[in-house]
């Protein structure tokens, strides 16, 4: 089925792992002297996915053994969003797990932090640890520690931005050819509208929000040490999981739903049953001064 333009489909889990660093013996200067870009069009539409607790945007391109996908997903409203790149010609000539990313001709390239994972089952691929903007922005803040109202972007800016283009690390850099970006960004942006009604929430008066759900403590606090999962921790597992609490009108936290995760069940079922027990929150409060359900996004990194 098509809708606008962008093919609609299911969106099924995603899941990379996480891999040891790597040290590589030396190599000639000559062998990372800067190359042409290799640029890629598109080999496919633009398709929005949906699923229970997300929306991405992924598009193909190139073809054979150049073959590579893009990936933006979001979890929530945000002028941000979660990055990865797969495909054969994405492989680190060094892996320092930095990356530099050009996103148009207008703006300034990124140094963006990755770790290096897996699209699907057998496509290896960068996943960005962070969440992305096409623009340079204020500091970034943990998403869901500090909520704020996601700000406007000129439309003009986004639809300037026609390509994508992924130099450090890899041996030659590649060009993605996306076209301009305006409308598949509100392609994703309705999915995220469309997700938050499925989730009980009015995404319009969300948008003007008085007040939102805001912790009553430090969150740093709410997980600890202990709840690292004793198999993982033997097993020297890190881990990175988003997730998704469902706050009512007293502030209290009625569910937590795992958004995206790098590592085992076992992480997820740490997380929520860690935050269920301590979080406690001041509710979300609309423009005319009444308590109103929403909800609190953050990630949790397990690292030893």
């Amino acid at each position: 089925m098509f809708e606008g333009g962008y093919a609609v489909k299911p969106m099924s889990s995603i899941r990379f792992l996480l891999s040891a660093f790597v040290i590589l013996a030396a190599q000639p200067a000559s062998a990372f002297a800067p190359k042409e870009p290799l640029r890629l069009a598109p080999s496919s539409k633009w398709i929005v996915e949906y699923q229970d607790d997300g929306c991405s945007l992924v598009r193909s391109f190139g073809e054979g053994a150049d073959q590579s996908t893009l990936r933006m997903s979001r979890f929530g409203p945000s002028a941000r969003f979660r990055f990865a790149i797969g495909g054969k010609p994405i492989r680190p000539a060094l892996d320092n797990r930095k990356a530099s990313v050009q996103f148009g001709a207008h703006e300034k390239s990124q140094t963006l932090e990755y770790l290096p994972g897996s699209l699907g089952k057998e496509v290896p691929a960068l996943v960005f640890v962070d969440n992305v903007s096409f623009f340079e922005m204020a500091a970034d803040k943990e998403e869901g520690f500090v909520q704020e109202p996601v700000p406007e972007i000129d439309p003009a800016r986004l639809e300037a931005i026609t390509f994508i283009t992924l130099a450090k690390p890899l041996r030659r850099p590649v060009t993605f050819v996306t076209g301009p970006m305006k409308k598949p960004m509100e392609a994703l942006s309705k999915c995220i509208d469309n997700l938050m009604t499925a989730w009980g929430i009015d995404a319009e008066k969300h948008r003007n929000l008085k007040n939102f759900v805001t912790p009553k403590e430090e969150p740093g606090r709410w997980l600890r040490s202990s709840d690292y999962p004793i198999k993982m921790l033997n097993e020297g597992q890190p881990a990175l999981v988003e997730f998704r609490l469902m706050v009512d009108e007293i502030g209290k936290v009625t569910g937590c739903h795992i958004q995206e995760t790098t590592r085992p069940k076992e992480f997820d079922k740490a997380v929520c049953s860690g935050l269920q027990k301590r979080a406690a929150f001041a509710p979300a409060v609309d423009a005319s001064g009444n308590p109103v359900k929403s909800f609190w996004r953050s990630r949790v990194r397990f690292q030893l």
